[in-house]
């Protein structure tokens, strides 16, 4: 395999890799949440605490 072609191979392992990164960050945002975060209640627990 030459230089050239070695680059390009390297170039679409690494396209593949980004792909499957973006699928999966997709199906995270996408997944409905078990845990919501609770920063607002703290806020809030943090005021009444004064």
């Amino acid at each position: 395999m030459t230089a050239e072609e070695e680059s390009i191979e390297q170039a679409a392992i690494a396209r593949r890799e980004r792909l499957k990164a973006l699928k999966e960050a997709n199906e995270l945002l996408s997944k409905p949440d078990d845990n919501p975060p609770q920063e607002e209640d703290n806020a809030e627990g943090a005021e009444s605490e004064e």
